[in-house]
């Protein structure tokens, strides 16, 4: 027996709805290596919630509702839950989507590390948006389509398998370009900007396949 209070608050004294707006208002999780709720299992919904690096929170289909989020490590979900505000991604995060089988539109935040992983799912950008990836963006399963968006990766672009619809859409490479054996990656009318110095263009196409293909900067080619 006893009684718990925040603050000058006796938790016991509170309905559900003050209970919950308690928990919107003044309480924030911190997500760290041995963290206690690493996959959601309920819509949640709390203050803050900090993701400390080397940590992996998923969203697993369920919705958050936090007025801050800031992910140093691994942000996971489907794609279809709402997530009430922009994360904060500090250098050396990663998103990733998994959706296996439902078309998700990818959100127009500013990505560290972007991964797409979903066998089966499809994953879009609104065409006339802009992503922008500032480290790297990996394609492992699921289907990209780009649309007529605008796609900024200030590090590597790996299609490591998957398809990948560049559709009419521009991107911007600074890192290396790798496009492995098991992706398809089908040109539409889109432009491919490669600016990085000293930076590797490798794959199973070689540049005359691309629709537009700009180099700004210095690459060297590779075939598989």
């Amino acid at each position: 027996s006893g009684q718990a209070f925040i603050g000058d608050t006796d938790l016991a004294a509170l309905n559900d709805r003050k209970l919950t707006q308690l928990r919107r208002d003044r309480v924030g999780f911190v997500f760290q290596a041995f963290n206690l709720v690493p996959t959601l299992t309920a819509a949640v919904t709390i203050g803050t919630m900090t993701v400390n690096s080397g940590s992996t929170v998923t969203l697993n289909g369920y919705s958050l509702t936090a007025s801050s989020i800031t992910v140093g490590g691994s942000f996971v979900f489907l794609g279809t839950e709402t997530v009430s505000s922009v994360p904060n991604l500090l250098a050396g995060s990663s998103v990733t989507y998994n959706s296996v089988g439902t078309s998700i539109i990818l959100s127009t935040w500013t990505y560290q590390n972007l991964v797409v992983n979903g066998t089966g799912g499809t994953f879009s950008v609104t065409s006339g948006s802009t992503i922008t990836v500032t480290q790297g963006l990996t394609l492992s399963a699921g289907t990209f389509t780009a649309n007529t968006s605008s796609i900024t990766i200030t590090g590597d672009m790996n299609l490591s398998s998957g398809t990948f619809n560049a559709n009419g859409s521009t991107i911007s490479v600074s890192g290396n370009w790798t496009y492995n054996s098991g992706a398809t990656f089908n040109r539409g009318s889109s432009t491919l900007i490669l600016n990085g110095v000293s930076k590797s263009f490798g794959g199973t196409k070689d540049p005359s396949y691309y629709w537009n293909i700009t180099v700004s900067g210095t690459i060297s080619q590779t075939m598989e």
